[in-house]
């Protein structure tokens, strides 16, 4: 399944898995006011991780593309977007998670580990092998400081 790597925006891989976790949580209107607060206060952290890695991908003069290896991705890879590693990617796996909580339904729940795999495996290691061949050295020290999720 190498095909797949790097050909799915994450954002599309977000929607998808939020749509299924909407589809097998069944009938929205069981939401209670509870779990959509702790959800809503999940999804706003990530958006506003999101955010903040937008912020400092422009400030170091890159994209939020990891898979574009501009010269300014090394600056992102050892700048401020220390910890974690993939900011973006986390604040995408805070989201999914109010969804599923304002959701309330423990299967909707598989609908994380399910993107997380996905993003792990088609997203980032390839992200992360571009990096390692662009930067070499550089990259492996930045790879050896800081955790790919948290």
């Amino acid at each position: 399944m190498k095909w797949l790597e790097l050909r799915v925006p994450p954002l599309v891989v977000l929607v998808v898995a939020a749509a299924v976790a909407w589809i097998v949580a069944g009938r929205p209107v069981s939401l209670t006011p509870l779990a959509v607060v702790i959800g809503g206060a999940l999804a706003a952290l990530g958006i506003v991780i999101c955010l903040v890695a937008v912020g400092q991908f422009r400030g170091v003069g890159t994209t939020v593309d990891g898979a574009a290896t501009t010269a300014g991705a090394g600056s992102r890879r050892s700048g401020g977007a220390r910890c974690p590693g993939n900011p973006m990617y986390l604040g995408f796996v805070l989201i999914l998670a109010g969804i599923v909580a304002a959701l309330g339904n423990v299967w909707a729940g598989l609908a994380l580990p399910a993107f997380t795999e996905y993003i792990t495996r088609f997203q980032i290691v390839p992200e992360e092998a571009q990096l390692r061949a662009r930067f070499g050295r550089d990259f492996d020290a930045y790879a050896a400081r800081v955790r790919r999720w948290i």
